[in-house]
């Protein structure tokens, strides 16, 4: 099982579409699935938040074996690689309670890079 995101690039201006599908694995029975696009935030504080959540229909998904999503890329916090705090995006499946897929990362800025320290 795996997300893929249809941009070969995974970077998003705010407002920006994000786009892609899950392909889930044959021999997994799904009674319930959660897409999300969230963040972290890493360093000397340790917080993560949902921006947003779907709910797909788990029959359909168990049918189809590929559920499509899309999100649309908020405004802020913005991606950010800090020596001592970083912001870091991602899309995350979770089947039948469980986080069974890899994290798909993402940026999420206006430069389509994450933002970083300025340099003295």
């Amino acid at each position: 099982m795996n997300l893929v995101l249809d941009r070969s690039n995974p970077a998003y201006r705010p407002g920006e579409r994000i786009e892609g599908e899950l392909r889930l694995d044959p021999s997994t029975p799904i009674r319930t699935l959660k897409i999300t696009l969230g963040f972290a935030v890493e360093g000397r504080v340790q917080e993560s938040d949902i921006a947003d959540c779907l709910e797909p229909d788990p029959t359909f998904a168990q049918a189809s074996r590929v559920c499509r999503f899309t999100f649309i890329a908020p405004h802020e916090p913005f991606s950010y690689e800090g020596q001592e705090l970083r912001i870091r995006w991602c899309i995350e499946a979770e089947i039948n309670g469980k986080k069974r897929v890899p994290a798909c990362p993402l940026v999420i800025s206006p430069t389509l890079l994450p933002f970083q320290p300025p340099f003295l």
